[in-house]
């Protein structure tokens, strides 16, 4: 019999814990005779950019260390930043948009119909790992130019057409919802990550605090700002609300848009 376990996860607030939670893991894994694999293992130090923490370990070998890495489909950045992620799943969802080139093209499809395999097919790669999202004004507006794009390739609407953002939306009868969808399912999740918080590490990791001092300039945008600006409410409020499913489920129902739908720029 062989046994194997893949895309394990250890987090930890300090080096040192880190190392002790890796070498109980080795050897918790030695004796159901699984071994840690030092070369397909990686680590990661957030929000460090000196690579400080180099000396981490597995049976002598050294480990590699990473300020961005692919983990379970989603690229993953020491910075806390979401931008290659989005950028990758938009790619992919083009990608996906015009293997279905077929269906769009075929005028015996109803536009309500390819509307919902847009929604169910497409969306969904966009979507992907959104939940952990910290979205800054940049990747906003890709997501919106995403919507645009597949709205314009299901409709079949050239750019030499010089066609408005608002008159395909009108025909089409829709509003832009993507950017939407995406804070529903980050403040779903959020309300199932509070409720479930177990250690006082899990909450350090839901609020984005790292020890030491954070560098000149303005602050960067957090997770917890973009679920403050999503919900309307201050952080303690939402980790009082959250706690009551119905209360929370009407404010993630709730959540709108942070740009508006029809501003400049998206004509």
């Amino acid at each position: 019999m062989v046994g194997h376990a893949d895309d394990t996860a250890l987090i930890a607030d300090n080096v040192t814990s880190m190392k002790r939670i890796l070498n109980r893991v080795d050897i918790a894994g030695r004796k159901a005779s699984l071994k840690l694999n030092a070369k397909k293992t990686k680590f990661m130090h957030i929000n460090d950019t000196n690579n400080t923490a180099n000396d981490i370990k597995v049976d002598n070998s050294k480990l590699e260390y990473e300020q961005c890495f692919k983990y379970l489909g989603s690229v993953k950045e020491n910075n806390g930043s979401c931008s290659k992620d989005v950028r990758t799943r938009i790619g992919i969802a083009k990608q996906k948009a015009i293997e279905l080139n077929n269906i769009w093209k075929d005028r015996g499809i109803p536009t309500t119909l390819k509307m919902a395999i847009l929604k169910y097919l497409v969306w969904p790669v966009v979507l992907y790992g959104c939940e952990a999202w910290t979205l800054k004004q940049e990747e906003q507006n890709r997501i919106h130019a995403i919507e645009m794009w597949l709205y314009r390739r299901l409709f079949r609407v050239c750019w030499k057409e010089k066609r408005t953002n608002d008159s395909i939306l009108k025909e089409l009868g829709v509003t832009r919802k993507l950017l939407s969808e995406v804070q529903k399912r980050r403040l779903r999740y959020t309300g199932h990550a509070i409720r479930n918080i177990k250690t006082d590490l899990m909450k350090t990791v839901l609020q984005g605090k790292f020890a030491g001092k954070r560098r000149k300039g303005r602050p960067p945008t957090t997770l917890i700002d973009n679920i403050e600006k999503s919900s309307g409410l201050s952080l303690h409020k939402i980790s009082l609300r959250s706690r009551d499913r119905n209360k929370w489920h009407t404010v993630v129902m709730s959540a709108g848009d942070p740009i508006d739908e029809h501003g400049d720029g998206y004509k």
